[in-house]
């Protein structure tokens, strides 16, 4: 009954919402994302009374939190299931057609994917890069594991604090990306506290320091 009333009173409000001109933006936004958002607030809020219920009747010690506001200055994200093929992918030519955009979206991987789309979430980190996170659906025949080492024979790696990987025939040195870029970094801050805030040169300031973080993590996760 109580999830019943939230996801009414939710759905009131994002139409209440959408009749106003300050949240006209949410006009540009298909309806599928928007009701993927009307979700997402509904499950948050199940979970909360769920919890508040259980923790009283003495099942779980675990606490869940009221719903927080999403702020537009967080992370931006969001998400949009396939309605009558509205999100393609052409894997040779390496685009991605979303709803509501008129161009298509070149994206780059490797892969492809021979399965049916169920849903897209679009990403964007304080870099400002996007990324596409996709859920397939797929038939898959899964076979055991081949076995390339041989029993008899066992092979042990090490890590230290100076090299990154030891074996008794050969090192891998650690790149140490983070010490070798921290130069870097901090002449980047010294550019970012010299710039007034609020302004747009630290905005993009904000964005250069942002970029140069995403590209030693990247280098980390290469």
């Amino acid at each position: 009954m109580i999830q019943f009333i939230i996801s009414s009173v939710i759905a009131g409000v994002i139409l209440f919402l959408f009749k106003k001109e300050f949240y006209s933006f949410l006009k540009e936004a298909d309806s599928n994302s928007l009701q993927q958002a009307r979700r997402h607030l509904q499950t948050a809020y199940k979970y909360f009374f769920r919890n508040i219920k259980d923790r009283k009747n003495k099942r779980t010690k675990n606490y869940i939190g009221y719903p927080k506001f999403k702020s537009k200055h967080n992370k931006q994200s969001y998400t949009t299931c396939i309605t009558n093929n509205n999100i393609k992918i052409d894997w040779n030519k390496k685009l991605l057609k979303l709803p509501k955009l008129k161009q298509q979206v070149k994206f780059k991987d490797e892969r492809i994917v021979d399965a049916d789309i169920r849903h897209v979430t679009i990403s964007k980190n304080k870099a400002g890069c996007y990324f596409a996170s996709i859920l397939f659906k797929a038939n898959i025949q899964t076979e055991e594991p081949k076995r390339i080492i041989s029993e008899n024979k066992i092979i042990a790696f090490d890590m230290s604090a100076k090299d990154f990987l030891v074996n008794e025939n050969f090192k891998f040195s650690n790149p140490r990306f983070y010490r070798n870029s921290l130069n870097i970094l901090k002449r980047k801050h010294r550019i970012l506290s010299r710039k007034k805030r609020g302004s747009k040169n630290r905005i993009k300031a904000m964005l250069i320091l942002a970029k140069q973080y995403n590209k030693i993590n990247n280098q980390k996760n290469d």
